[in-house]
């Protein structure tokens, strides 16, 4: 999730993304996390300490680099994980005029777990990348909460870029 989030900020093209699991703004990640990580992680991935380089954790972080995005973008996480780094990036989606929405699956760690949200995130998924890539709705009545929600956010985002390109969502 992160380095496709980081990637997707970086292409202001992109129609879509999905990320799961991943921090977005690695100076909190650096902040929260037991000093354990620092050397073997972090250290060694971005070659010194947020406090020697702290351009480089801000330019590794996706969250700071919404600026220009239109791409629909779908944040899922464990509460007992990523949450709580993942929890500004639906805001900096939206600031930049970009649909997303955050799900946050109870007693759930790394990675799920659950048979019924592994079901539940995979049903998300496959719904939202073909509402959004394609326009299409599954028509079961149980979902229309969620499709009445994407349609407004998707109606927000188009009204916000009528003067820009818009992405092809809007079409």
């Amino acid at each position: 999730a992160w380095l496709g989030s980081l990637a997707l900020t970086r292409r202001k093209d992109a129609i879509a993304g999905i990320f799961s699991e991943g921090p977005q703004n690695n100076v909190l990640t650096y902040i929260f996390s037991p000093a354990s990580f620092y050397e073997s992680g972090y250290h060694a991935l971005w070659g010194a300490s947020l406090y020697d380089t702290p351009e480089r954790y801000l330019e590794s972080s996706p969250v700071f680099h919404f600026e220009g995005i239109s791409a629909a973008m779908l944040f899922e996480a464990g509460v007992r994980s990523q949450a709580l780094t993942m929890m500004e990036s639906p805001k900096a989606a939206w600031l930049a005029g970009a649909p997303a929405e955050f799900v946050v699956y109870p007693k759930t760690g790394h990675n799920i777990r659950d048979r019924k949200l592994k079901i539940e995130s995979a049903d998300r998924i496959l719904d939202w990348s073909l509402f959004w890539l394609l326009g299409r709705e599954d028509p079961a009545s149980s979902k229309a909460a969620q499709y009445e929600r994407w349609r407004r956010m998707r109606a927000e985002a188009c009204a916000r870029r009528k003067k820009d390109k818009p992405p092809s969502y809007c079409e």
